[in-house]
């Protein structure tokens, strides 16, 4: 007796009662959307922590042992064309703003630029006032914004009346990541406003009707949704990078007009088989099209689906909560959107059964009754003459591939902070205006945190803090050092630090509560997320402070600080690089084999997905690294690929390009164990999938194309490396390598030992 699978009984319960069903999801929205408010409310900071790192241990040091400090130290930038430092307008200026801040409850003090050296730039028209947050960093990224419209809005007033000429910005981490995060979210309601209308254009030039367009639209925005509200009720528990709010969207829709569209084709075409009566055909038969829609295309989403949802675990591996975070909320996107084409699309066939065929495009026909069992013609022929030329087509389409993917050999990683897509905000022109007046690294600084061997700082300890800060001094990456032995007042020489003036003088705010550490507080000369900035944080640890601590045993210096978090976050992706992608592609094999039954199916589209994935690599290195069409896509090359892109990418490339291996190949299996001829199951296969994979391909292209509109660059580097894995997934993998490949291997393509085959007799493995 045959066993129906559990997906074929879950959507003859949903088609039973559809009404219901749907309703349900009208009532699970609204549910949602209630949820949305908590995750923005529990956002996490933008960190680039990566757990046991040495700046995570930087950063855990200076927490409790210097509270004093606060979560970091930002500052406010003056400048004025025409007054100097001197002037006593630019002083009241700068003292009020400050005052104003200073009373913010997110900040515990500030500090004149008129007391401290090194405050003011050689010109005399730029200075720059330190300020120390409280609370946490998710705490001072929130309150950023609102510091940034203080600071201009008590900037204004203290020149009411007057020639506005001095201009003050508030600048440091915590204001560029916030304003990012604000670009971010500004761009990803801009992709959505481009490629959703753009992806429903391509649904209805792909149906041919404007019904069967939308319910694509309408499972995507559902399983959005959901995940939105499933996050927002798990950020109660653990918080939620605000990076989801483009990750979501994207994963979601793309998965969601993958799904729909794939399986509302097979249901067209099994209601065009059954079908009586055109105009209205009966509730059973349009139940019996839904059930045999999900029994063949149902079980390969859900393959599909899982398949993507293992990919994506692999990023759990980095300690990185950032990168953590990501593979979950894409997982939860995943899942949403898998859990509403099982229950929700069925429901909305059966509810829309041939008023799918309304709204039809005046120049398309009907769908054939035949079409179940023909495919598409011209696709049938597209595969014959491929498979008639197997070897020259496998052979051009592999070089093709591989010609592409050459530019990855030369990858470089960096890490950019999207300073760039400031531009025209207040902390983008503050930014600018340090890069002027004193160096593009001094807003971020890298901190070092000396902690000597035991007891109080010795005499032997500040000499090698002095010996250490003067080396830093020389360096030509170095634009500046402040320390316990450096710091002075202006037009004062720094006095020999002892242990004596460390309790006399204000440098006691650069040393611990217990007297046992100091900071040391390094601007790069460059800009803080340069390749040159992490140079000189590798320097910094296996040279220049090895060097300075020779003779103090016992010693440490802890390097902390953006730059080093990146640094450390680039070395954790890196070095997990290959564990990950091998974990991935071993469960992928393993799954892929349960579904199959066969052995060489599952090789195949691991070294084809990887080959295509390498591939995108290379285009996107091409672009982005390489600088091509940085016009036309309007960004500026930093000469690197974002650290964490080629990990972060492999799990969505892969899993993503594992979509169109499903659809292809289950139904070229289908045909398989039907007529037993491996070349007419092949052109089978490809006639009956060739028209929704292109269509879902070219949608979801277009959903992650519009995500290059976003400035930020590593979310625009994302949305191009996916777009053109997808397109090349589609073309040269799908239409030309598949067939080509499974025409050589014959009927070993479907080779399994006999021992897995021993399972009860008409038993499908889904």
């Amino acid at each position: 007796m045959n066993r129906v699978p559990w997906v074929v009984r879950l959507a003859r319960a949903t088609a039973t009662r559809p009404g219901v069903v749907v309703h349900c999801w009208l009532l699970v929205a609204v549910l949602a959307v209630l949820q949305i408010p908590s995750f923005t409310e529990h956002e996490t900071p933008r960190t680039a922590r990566v757990e046991g790192s040495e700046s995570a241990r930087a950063e855990d040091l200076l927490s409790s042992a210097f509270p004093h400090l606060g979560p970091e130290v930002g500052g406010i930038v003056f400048h004025s064309p025409t007054l100097t430092a001197d002037d006593p307008r630019y002083r009241t200026a700068v003292a009020a703003v400050a005052l104003s801040v200073q009373a913010d409850p997110a900040v515990q003090r500030t500090v004149s630029p008129f007391s401290v050296a090194g405050r003011v730039s050689k010109d005399g028209r730029t200075a720059l006032t330190g300020v120390f947050f409280r609370g946490s960093k998710g705490d001072v990224q929130r309150a950023a914004p609102r510091l940034q419209e203080l600071v201009r809005r008590s900037t204004a007033l203290v020149q009411r009346g007057g020639e506005r000429r001095i201009e003050a910005y508030l600048v440091g981490y915590s204001a560029a990541f916030s304003e990012i995060i604000t670009q971010e979210k500004a761009g990803t309601r801009q992709a959505e406003l481009i490629g959703v209308p753009l992806a429903l254009l391509l649904l209805l030039l792909a149906t041919g009707t404007a019904v069967a367009a939308c319910v694509p639209i309408v499972l995507a925005a559902a399983g959005v949704l959901l995940s939105f509200g499933v996050v927002g009720a798990v950020s109660r528990l653990t918080g939620f990078d605000a990076t989801l709010e483009t990750i979501i969207p994207m994963m979601g829709l793309a998965l969601g007009i993958d799904y729909a569209l794939y399986v509302v084709s097979r249901f067209r075409a099994e209601l065009a088989e059954r079908r009586v009566d055109p105009a209205t055909p009966s509730p059973e038969v349009v139940r019996d099209a839904v059930a045999a829609a999900m029994r063949h295309a149902g079980t390969t989403i859900a393959a599909s689906g899982l398949v993507f949802m293992l990919g994506m675990s692999g990023l759990l591996f980095i300690d990185a909560p950032t990168i953590r975070q990501i593979g979950v909320g894409a997982m939860i996107a995943a899942a949403c959107t898998l859990l509403a084409g099982l229950t929700l699309l069925p429901a909305l066939l059966a509810l829309a059964g041939h008023r799918l065929e309304y709204g039809r495009l005046p120049w398309r026909s009907r769908v054939p009754g035949s079409l179940a069992e023909t495919g598409s013609p011209r696709f049938a022929a597209f595969a014959q003459r491929v498979m008639a030329r197997p070897v020259a087509v496998t052979v051009l389409a592999a070089a093709l591939l591989g010609v592409l993917a050459l530019p990855t050999l030369d990858l470089r990683l960096g890490v950019d902070l999207g300073v760039p897509a400031l531009k025209g905000t207040a902390v983008g022109k503050g930014q600018r205006l340090m890069e002027r007046g004193f160096a593009p690294g001094r807003s971020m600084p890298i901190d070092l945190v000396y902690t000597c061997a035991g007891g109080r700082l010795s005499q032997r300890d500040l000499d090698a803090v002095d010996r250490l800060s003067t080396r830093l001094a020389r360096d030509p990456a170095v634009y500046s050092v402040d320390s316990v032995t450096t710091l002075a007042q202006p037009g004062q020489a720094p006095v020999r630090a002892t242990p004596d003036t460390l309790r006399a003088t204000a440098k006691h705010v650069l040393v611990s509560a217990d007297s046992r550490s100091t900071v040391l507080s390094v601007a790069p000369a460059a800009a803080s997320d340069s390749a040159a900035a992490m140079q000189l944080v590798g320097r910094l640890r296996t040279e220049i402070i090895p060097g300075a601590l020779a003779d103090v045993p016992g010693a440490r210096v802890l390097v902390g600080g953006m730059t080093a978090a990146h640094r450390d976050l680039s070395d954790e992706t890196t070095g997990k690089l290959w564990p990950v992608l091998g974990f991935i592609l071993g469960l992928s094999f393993v799954f892929l084999v349960a579904v199959f039954r066969s052995i060489l199916v599952p090789v195949k589209a691991l070294l084809m997905n990887v080959l295509a994935t390498l591939a995108a690599y290379g285009v996107t290195v091409w672009v982005f690294q390489f600088g091509h069409l940085e016009g036309p896509l309007d960004f500026r090359s930093t000469g690197t690929i974002q650290a964490f892109l080629p990990l972060l990418t492999f799990a969505f490339l892969f899993a993503v390009s594992m979509d169109y291996e499903l659809f292809l190949v289950r139904r070229v299996q289908e045909s398989w164990r039907r007529s037993g001829d491996n070349s007419a199951a092949v052109v089978e296969g490809v006639a009956h999938t060739a028209v929704p994979i292109t269509a879902a391909a070219a949608t979801m292209a277009a959903v992650f194309g519009s995500f290059v509109m976003v400035d930020v660059l590593e979310i625009k580097q994302i949305g191009f490396a996916l777009a053109v894995a997808v397109l090349l997934d589609v073309t040269l993998v799908r239409m030309l390598l598949v067939p080509a490949v499974m025409r050589l291997a014959g009927r070993v393509n479907w080779w399994f030992p006999r021992w897995g085959l021993r399972r009860r007799a008409g038993r499908e493995p889904w």
